[in-house]
């Protein structure tokens, strides 16, 4: 039993799908009516010798089963790259309509523990008990390569590699994730698949990160990018005033946050 654990946008959802489609195995969400007691109740009364996996971003003290219980495939990717996909993700799917600066100044901040507890704090927790730590920039650039990885330390089905699908292939066919469920019409799943999927690239966040949020991000997290390998970490003197003013605009998003999830409640009980 494995878990397949990652913080959020950092290549989960492409390895499940390498796993269905390569390998013919489906793997579970871990949430909803696939909790990880429900998963291994159900598989427990089957006769089968596949490898069983279930998706997590919990911390590993927040998995609903002893995380030690299972091994970790655990997937990591550069964390200004993942805060920027994470933001976007939450504006176009999880809350659509929500500010994208609040949502990277939350990400990257992590005040009071949220953003399943800050990235560089979810990478060290994780990657510290994984038995296999896999970096999305390798599995999007070279996936046999990855499989392959996996394959030496897993018993896994005999691979169909010319299954592995693009990146336009995810965006525009309908994988066994990504298109959402079966009440959207297929109009809605092809824009779900859109917004994603919706780059894929690495290196982004040196466009798209204010500069005042690299360096945040680099105070914060950027002795977990240095660990990895990841470059362009620099310092910045001025860092305790850009906290204390980025701290504050986060604040001011979260009243804003709060007041529209009030005014969206008083509209619905009238």
């Amino acid at each position: 039993m494995y878990w397949i654990a990652s913080y959020p946008r950092s290549g989960n959802t492409f390895l499940r799908i390498l796993f269905k489609e390569v390998y013919g195995i489906y793997t579970w969400e871990g949430y909803g009516e696939e909790t990880p007691q429900k998963v291994l109740d159900h598989n427990n009364n089957k006769d089968s010798k596949l490898p069983l996996f279930i998706k997590t971003h919990e911390l590993p003290n927040k998995t609903q089963i002893t995380h030690e219980n299972f091994k970790t495939i655990y997937l990591v990717r550069d964390g200004r790259d993942a805060a920027v996909s994470l933001s976007y993700h939450r504006c176009n799917i999880v809350k659509p309509g929500s500010d994208f600066m609040f949502n990277l100044r939350t990400t990257i901040m992590a005040p009071f523990g949220t953003s399943f507890g800050g990235w560089s704090k979810h990478v060290k927790l994780w990657s510290a008990q994984a038995d296999i730590v896999i970096k999305f920039e390798e599995l999007i650039s070279n996936p046999i390569k990855v499989l392959k990885k996996l394959e030496a330390i897993i018993d896994l089905p005999k691979a169909d590699y010319s299954k592995i699908p693009t990146f336009k292939d995810l965006k525009n066919k309908k994988y066994s994730l990504g298109s959402g469920n079966s009440s959207l019409s297929e109009k809605q799943q092809q824009q779900r698949r859109e917004n994603f999927f919706r780059s894929g690239k690495t290196n982004e966040w040196k466009t798209t990160l204010p500069r005042s949020l690299i360096s945040i991000f680099n105070y914060k997290h950027g002795k977990m990018l240095q660990k990895l390998g990841y470059s362009d970490i620099s310092k910045d003197r001025f860092i305790f005033m850009k906290l204390i003013q980025n701290y504050y605009y986060w604040f001011i998003g979260f009243l804003n946050e709060k007041l529209k999830k009030s005014k969206s409640t008083n509209e619905r009980t009238k």
